[in-house]
């Protein structure tokens, strides 16, 4: 007996832009980093108190972006002395991993996602992320 449901569909290739898409501003470097060191990236954002909800939950969205382009993971804080500060935080495996996950695997859905969160936060600016390699050898 075979039943259909019309309640869970798959998203068609139109309702998602796959498009490569390359948007991402070069890290400040002092030198370079090892490429197989993991990297942590760190980035904060100031949201406007009205905002927090719809922040938080497109946040849950770019979390799975980050993932699925490469961070085994993710996690989103929200300071305890500040509300209105947030702080992302992904773990990637290593550097040459993190250039993948900018040069190769992003798409314009991807940056959409980026874009709209961004859209929530005091300035509606991309903050700048720390990337902070992993202190020992491999």
């Amino acid at each position: 007996l075979l039943v259909s449901s019309r309640r869970h569909r798959l998203a068609t290739k139109s309702e998602f832009d796959m498009t490569p898409s390359v948007h991402w501003t070069e890290p400040e470097l002092a030198a370079d980093p090892p490429p197989d060191r993991p990297v942590l990236v760190r980035t904060e954002y100031v949201v406007p108190p009205e905002n927090h909800d719809e922040f938080r939950e497109v946040m849950r969205r770019l979390g799975r972006s980050r993932r699925r382009t490469g961070a085994h993971r993710w996690s989103l804080y929200q300071d305890a002395a500040d509300h209105n500060r947030f702080v992302e935080n992904y773990l990637v495996g290593s550097w040459e991993e993190h250039m993948r996950q900018h040069y190769e695997r992003q798409t314009a859905n991807d940056q959409a996602i980026k874009r709209r969160a961004l859209a929530f936060t005091e300035n509606g600016e991309a903050p700048t992320a720390q990337h902070l390699i992993f202190a020992y050898d491999s």
